[in-house]
């Protein structure tokens, strides 16, 4: 197998665990009842993924640490990190 072949299969790899977990976080974030469901964004060079709000709360799948940025940015009162079964 060529280096190329080798490098499209960890391409199609990378993008098949994303999506999974995309699809994953938004099933989590529609079950807590999010009214607005981002699949992902950055933050100060920081990738976050699953972010739903409901309200003056906001549903973070990914990254733990990131309260107070999220905060800022989506003006919310409270960010809870929802593990993702």
């Amino acid at each position: 197998m060529s280096s190329l072949e080798e490098f499209a299969e960890e391409l199609i790899e990378e993008l098949r665990d994303r999506k999974r977990k995309l699809g994953e976080a938004k099933k989590r974030l529609t079950e807590l009842g999010a009214q607005v469901i981002i699949p992902e964004m950055e933050i100060e060079g920081k990738k976050v993924i699953g972010v739903g709000i409901k309200g003056d709360v906001a549903y973070v799948v990914e990254p733990n640490g990131m309260e107070k940025e999220l905060k800022k940015v989506l003006r919310v009162k409270e960010v809870v990190l929802v593990p993702v079964r």
